[in-house]
């Protein structure tokens, strides 16, 4: 018979293998932004302990060599590809749009969280492009929509006219001393 101890609990095994007893005990984690803790439960239950040599049964290829994820795109339905080094590419996952029916009924919690409230309604989320959600366009960058050197050249304009009309204002002063002082 066979005891293994471990940090999230024990397991024993008879002569065979078999697991005969086992126990766990939850993990614990505590998140940092303030979410509530949660635990993650470990079942043991079909575990086995067979003492055999290992070695490969089959060996099956299919076509592509080893590969390190070099990239990441994302097309117009929210799909995440990854890219790898040996040419494959794999779908990832996909992004979710949510909106609310009131947007100024969300609360804010700070930085940059929000949350639901009953005056916002209930979320309503979907992928890109349904329920009026709005979509995604890849490989597209927000910029400033400021064309900085036609700014530059009004700012000089207006400096220029601020000081054309405050020496007018000091040539004014000037003809009303003289004046006053006739």
């Amino acid at each position: 018979m066979q005891h293994y101890t471990s940090g999230v609990g024990t397991l024993q095994f008879n002569a065979y293998g078999q697991e005969t007893s086992s126990t766990s005990t939850p993990i614990s984690i505590s998140w940092a932004d303030g979410a509530a803790p949660s635990s993650i439960a470990v079942n043991f239950s079909g575990s086995t302990n067979y003492n055999s040599p290992n070695s490969v049964i089959t060996n099956n290829s299919n076509g592509y060599s080893a590969g390190q994820l070099s990239g990441l795109s994302i097309d117009s339905g929210g799909n995440i590809f990854g890219r790898y080094s040996n040419g494959e590419s794999q779908l990832m996952g996909q992004i979710s749009l949510t909106r609310f029916p009131d947007n100024n009924g969300l609360q804010n919690l700070g930085n940059n969280y929000w949350a639901e409230t009953y005056v916002s309604g209930q979320p309503l989320s979907g992928g890109p492009g349904s329920s009026n959600l709005g979509v995604l366009q890849a490989g597209a960058v927000e910029q400033s929509n400021v064309d900085i050197s036609k700014d530059l050249v009004n700012l000089i304009v207006a400096q220029q006219a601020y000081q054309a009309n405050a020496q007018t204002i000091k040539t004014q002063n000037t003809v009303v001393q003289t004046l006053l002082s006739l």
